[in-house]
């Protein structure tokens, strides 16, 4: 009978872990460095792998106190993903197939007003220059002159702008999960 009990409470310790874990996760809370320090998420929404493996792979991340958590090929799968993860910054592209990046950035601004979005794109128009900061976007990247220092430049005055500041977007449903917290950490007990 001891046994059963032990065996159960660590059944009911191992799924309390991974709750917690996907909690935190989905809070962003779970984006704490090897040194403890809060590195500030990202998404890249970008159709080209090339660029897209070169966003995730070149820029130092760790360094500038920011992780990639996510990234897309479409707009359809950065807004999923931006639901999902609720980044700090997001890089988009404009042109990309499923969703462009202006109907992106106009979904992420009624999910999430104060997160940092940067556009990373070919288009020198400046309507569409002019349409992106409407709405309110923190900076328009062309990748025809773009260099790795432009790039790092943008996170630095990101994070700068995110820095000291509290997010209050979260996604709907977390306020379901941590209003049964209490419920499910009684069980443990």
């Amino acid at each position: 009978m001891h046994s059963i009990i032990v065996q159960y409470s660590c059944v009911l310790l191992l799924i309390y872990s991974v709750w917690y874990t996907m909690c935190q996760c989905h809070l962003g809370l779970f984006r704490i460095g090897l040194g403890g320090e809060l590195l500030y998420s990202v998404l890249i929404a970008e159709d080209e792998l090339l660029v897209r493996l070169g966003l995730s792979g070149s820029i130092p991340w760790s360094e500038l106190g920011m992780r990639v958590v996510a990234e897309a090929a479409d707009g359809l799968t950065a807004l999923e993903q931006f639901k999902k993860w609720r980044p700090d910054i997001v890089l988009t592209d404009i042109r990309m197939p499923g969703m462009n990046g202006l109907s992106l950035i106009r979904e992420i601004r009624t999910l999430d007003p104060e997160c940092v979005i940067l556009v990373i794109s070919c288009l020198e128009d400046f309507n569409t220059l002019h349409t992106s900061m409407e709405m309110n976007i923190s900076g328009y990247l062309l990748k025809a002159t773009m260099t790795q220092a432009d790039i790092i430049d943008a996170l630095r005055q990101s994070r700068n702008r995110l820095h000291g500041r509290e997010r209050t977007s979260l996604p709907s449903d977390i306020s379901i999960i941590m209003k049964n917290q209490d419920l499910f950490q009684a069980y443990l007990i």
